[in-house]
């Protein structure tokens, strides 16, 4: 299911963006490119808009989930939507990861493909890391419970001189803990605030979203409630 609204909103980077010292007031404009629910899910069809780069993805019509398989034994990818080239953008999805033994699954989303971020949930050592092109960058402590649902937010600034990146997790207990629909953005305090200079990266950023796992518990990563969104960013002096 498409969604087609914009909403604005102006950011300082020097409170609402990490206090970094990035002081100039930025305005973000969010446009939504995808979302997904479990009505996408309950035909028992892999929607439209997805991928399979690796792995054995299944749409799940008893559980209105994507569910990421555990065999074949390998990382699991499912791009989404269009290409970008350059573009600040924001990705989210709900994700649960069904336990098993004795390895614990690795889950989270992805923006630009493989060649660019990755905010992955890491239970088995209770921490949130994000990657660049599978190396971390950063890490947070984040306690997981097994077969918790999860919140992930990965969201990338595609600033003059630098990315700046946020990782926002939230377990989900009530409603009252999912996204604000006003703003298009989770509410939480950002576990990981990063900043990735342009000199330090190795290629252009340029590729898909996508959900990541590494189901080697034995049992599928189940996603739902997955939101794409295209921000355009003008800085101020």
């Amino acid at each position: 299911m498409n969604l087609s609204f914009l909403r604005t909103l102006a950011v300082c980077l020097a409170v609402g963006w990490g206090g970094f010292g990035l002081a100039n007031e930025i305005t973000v404009e969010s446009e939504a490119v995808l979302s997904l629910d479990a009505g996408d899910f309950a035909s028992g069809r892999m929607p439209l808009e997805s991928r399979i780069q690796s792995g054995d993805w299944r749409a799940n019509a008893s559980s209105k989930t994507l569910d990421a398989q555990p065999l074949p034994l390998t990382e699991a990818r499912l791009d989404l939507g269009p290409e970008f080239v350059r573009q600040s953008l924001r990705v989210r999805a709900e994700a649960t990861a069904l336990s098993g033994k004795p390895i614990q699954s690795r889950y989270g989303v992805g923006l630009f493909g493989d060649k660019g971020y990755q905010a992955m949930l890491v239970p088995a050592h209770q921490k949130v890391q994000l990657l660049y092109r599978g190396e971390p960058l950063a890490e947070a402590f984040i306690a997981q419970q097994p077969e918790a649902t999860f919140q992930i937010e990965l969201t990338a600034l595609y600033l003059k001189e630098q990315i700046y990146l946020q990782v926002r997790v939230v377990e989900l207990k009530d409603d009252d803990e999912k996204a604000d629909e006003e703003d298009g953005e989770m509410g939480s305090k950002p576990a990981i605030v990063f900043v990735h200079p342009h000199d330090q990266r190795e290629m252009p950023l340029a590729g898909p979203a996508c959900l990541m796992a590494a189901p080697f518990a034995g049992k599928p990563v189940q996603f739902s409630a997955v939101v794409l969104q295209k921000l355009q960013v003008t800085e101020g002096e």
